[in-house]
């Protein structure tokens, strides 16, 4: 008898636990997403950003202009509020621009956040070399397979801790490459039967891509506007990185660490 009820408290304890979880998740379904990446929902087209504790207006980002959701803001405003980490749109002066890390922070409302999994997206499929998205005939492939060291330039710091591949900043590692280590080899983009491929400058260095189907996607914001986004490697060498593409081509790359 002694053991049953033991049994009965331990499956209470345990349901209880397991409610208060999934109240909190269902009270912050923002953190809950795969990606950190969101971007604005407001019928104005644009929305502020604020700072400190009252909230002042410092910035203001615009529809289609993506960020990353870093966190809530202190225990009395969870629900209302998040910190987030944006791209300085102001700074694009190229075709192409790509934005590294947090460039800016600040906080957004939770009303007027759209996280891009919310959005409609396109069907996934992965291979033994490529992962693709598929709406209709329109399709985007990303190819990967395995780096190459031989082909590359390295700076170091000390005898093995790799800063810079190539002149640049690599992505995916923790300073080591590792013989299996792999890359995006190309990224190529078939819409309304035009055929366009990435820039090399838009997938330097993009190491270790994901190859699970949960940790890439293609979000639709309108029929010109796609972000296509990705979780790739994993522990101290983990980053996010998306792609806004609008018109058939891709106007810039956020690659993003939240530490």
């Amino acid at each position: 008898m002694f053991s049953q009820i033991n049994i009965l408290e331990k499956m209470r304890a345990i349901k209880i636990h397991i409610t208060f979880f999934l109240t909190i998740l269902a009270s912050a379904p923002l953190l809950a997403q795969l990606t950190p990446f969101a971007v604005i929902n407001d019928s104005d087209g644009y929305t502020n950003i604020r700072y400190g504790k009252n909230k002042k207006v410092v910035d203001k980002l615009h529809s289609n202009q993506v960020f990353a959701i870093r966190s809530i803001v202190d225990t009395d405003g969870w629900q209302d509020w998040f910190w987030i980490d944006y791209p300085d749109y102001t700074q694009a002066k190229k075709p192409f621009e790509r934005f590294v890390n947090k460039t800016k922070d600040g906080m957004i409302h939770k009303t007027r956040i759209t996280p891009l999994p919310d959005l409609p997206q396109w069907k996934k499929s992965i291979t033994d070399s490529a992962l693709i998205c598929t709406r209709g005939l329109d399709k985007i492939t990303i190819r990967y397979g395995k780096f190459i060291k031989k082909n590359h330039t390295y700076e170091k710091v000390g005898q093995d801790l790799i800063v810079k591949i190539d002149g640049s900043e690599p992505w995916g590692i923790d300073g080591i490459l590792y013989d299996n280590t792999t890359e995006i080899k190309s990224i190529t983009l078939e819409i309304n039967k035009q055929k366009y491929e990435f820039p090399k400058e838009a997938i330097k260095n993009m190491l270790r891509p994901t190859t699970i189907i949960a940790n890439f996607g293609v979000a639709e914001s309108s029929a010109e506007t796609l972000f296509l986004y990705m979780s790739n490697s994993d522990a101290a060498g983990a980053y996010d990185v998306v792609w806004t593409i609008k018109s058939g081509k891709v106007v810039n790359q956020f690659i993003y660490r939240n530490f």
